[in-house]
């Protein structure tokens, strides 16, 4: 980022315009994620404002890359508080626990600017990111448009970033087949 004080609207939108699909165009065997908390509301020494719920649903994102091999190691964060919640919603996720609602609002102009700035510098890397070429990046993030996620998983077979539900009855299925052999 270009600036501090980014919260939980300046990751999704990076998330949704460079992370999840370059993700997907790479088509990673395994996701490993150094997970940091600097950036958490309340990190002293961050100065960002990423909620443990906006973790959560990086976290959640990430684990429909790689067929859900998704391996997390906690590196980072000054607050110990921050650290927990937000671990606690990267579990919660990786579990496939219903997860809170992250509010997104109008990102910050300059998150903008330092988004178009990546996809520029990118582009001739990633196919994924010359369709952006042509597209205007929103100025409000207020509803997410699924048509456009699902359409990065195209080809994922079951896998769809908008299985949280079905992700929580399979780890149901497990704990009572778990329950039944014990």
């Amino acid at each position: 980022w270009n600036k501090r004080k980014m919260g939980d609207s300046e990751y999704f939108l990076a998330f949704q315009n460079i992370v999840l699909p370059v993700g997907y165009e790479f088509q990673p065997e395994l996701v490993l994620v150094s997970a940091g908390f600097d950036a958490a509301e309340g990190d002293p020494l961050g100065g960002y404002q990423v909620t443990p719920a906006m973790y959560g649903l990086m976290t959640h994102q990430l684990a429909c890359l790689a067929r859900g091999r998704l391996v997390l190691a906690l590196e980072g964060g000054y607050n110990l508080s921050s650290i927990s919640a937000c671990a606690t919603q990267c579990a919660q996720a990786l579990l496939g626990d219903p997860l809170p609602p992250v509010e997104i609002t109008k990102p910050r102009d300059s998150a903008l600017e330092t988004i178009r700035n990546v996809v520029r510098v990118q582009r001739p890397h990633w196919k994924c990111l010359a369709t952006l070429a042509d597209k205007t990046l929103p100025e409000t993030l207020e509803t997410v448009i699924r048509d456009d996620v699902e359409s990065l998983v195209t080809g994922l077979g079951d896998l769809n970033i908008t299985q949280s539900p079905i992700r929580s009855v399979q780890r149901s299925k497990l704990l009572a087949q778990q329950n039944t052999t014990i």
